[in-house]
């Protein structure tokens, strides 16, 4: 959602629908960085790999346990 936030303002401020004021570009600014923090730790995929490396284990096949 806030790779969504980032674009559509981004692409407002290129096609001068808003005016380049500094509120503006403190939100970009603020969003920009937030995602850039959250984005090593962010995605399910790392997690969903995780844990099926977890669950996936040798004994996994086994129909005894």
């Amino acid at each position: 959602m806030i790779r969504l936030t980032i674009f559509i303002i981004a692409l407002l401020l290129a096609v001068e629908a808003i005016d380049p004021e500094p509120p503006w570009l403190v939100t970009l600014a603020v969003l920009s960085g937030i995602e850039l923090i959250r984005w090593p730790f962010s995605g399910p995929r790392r997690f969903g790999r995780r844990l099926r490396g977890w669950a996936g284990g040798p004994w996994r096949e086994a129909s005894d346990w």
